[in-house]
């Protein structure tokens, strides 16, 4: 079995859900390391440190980006060949990372991914095959390539936080390579906080991100649509769609509305010049 190295990035994690969540893959992998974002209570993450878990900690918030490539850099000199990327919120339904792997049989592929549970709205998509191949998936529970990674270079830092893992899954496929979804592996994630809404009869999902959040989503949407328009035209166009939808949710059903709404015109305006 090839050498696999676990990476959870974390700020101010619940030290009991964060246990929890790596005991659910780390017999499957061959290290952890814990690279964290400058949380307030560092002491409680580093007596998580073992012969298999080692916790990096850095002053301040340096942003998702900017720390999972501290672990592409970490991966490479300590010589693994693949990276499991998790959110400190995330964890395996059950111990199927071995799916994962086996998905690098397919040429090509520089990530495989499980499904997704969505833990507020206990939704998750079917898939008809066991390995489909998909356009863009999230950072946690991604099975990766470390020198795929190293090729491409890495995760885009002026993102910071949000769209920094569609980002990479673009430039990876812009480079030749794919992203396949695992129908065998489950991660339960949580998206935010997440709360299904009825209107007319029909279920609509809304995630209830903060406003700062909402700033960053939009600013790096616009960045990624600047960049990969002329590349990905069809997903760029479908994206643009799917952000009006979002915009939507957010007057209809969620609360701060003026606060989120500010901070997306925000981000759209900032985004126009990162």
């Amino acid at each position: 079995m090839k050498s696999i190295l676990g990476v959870v990035i974390t700020f101010n994690p619940n030290l009991e859900l964060l246990k929890e969540n790596i005991n659910s893959f780390i017999n499957s992998v061959n290290e952890v390391v814990i690279i964290d974002n400058g949380s307030m209570k560092i002491e409680g993450l580093l007596l998580l440190e073992s012969s298999k878990i080692r916790v990096i900690s850095n002053k301040s918030n340096i942003g998702i980006a900017a720390a999972l490539n501290q672990a592409i850099l970490y991966a490479q000199k300590s010589h693994f060949d693949y990276m499991l990327t998790m959110d400190q919120d995330s964890y395996f339904e059950s111990s199927t990372l071995s799916n994962l792997l086996l998905g690098f049989k397919i040429k090509n592929a520089a990530i495989i991914c499980p499904n997704i549970k969505d833990m507020n709205s206990n939704q998750f998509l079917t898939l008809t095959k066991e390995y489909t191949e998909i356009f863009t998936t999230i950072t946690s529970g991604s099975l990766c390539k470390v020198d795929k990674l190293i090729e491409v270079g890495g995760f885009d830092s002026k993102m910071f936080i949000d769209y920094v893992d569609f980002e990479l899954c673009l430039r990876l496929q812009k480079n030749g390579y794919k992203i396949f979804r695992c129908s065998e592996s489950i991660l339960c994630h949580h998206l935010g906080k997440s709360k299904i809404y009825n209107f007319l009869g029909i279920k609509i999902v809304g995630t209830n991100h903060s406003p700062i959040r909402r700033f960053y989503y939009a600013r790096n949407k616009i960045y990624i649509y600047k960049k990969y328009f002329f590349i990905f035209p069809i997903y760029v166009l479908r994206d643009v769609l799917s952000f009006m939808k979002t915009i939507l949710i957010i007057l209809c059903f969620e609360k701060l509305k003026t606060k989120k709404i500010k901070m997306i015109l925000k981000g759209i305006w900032k985004g126009t010049y990162l």
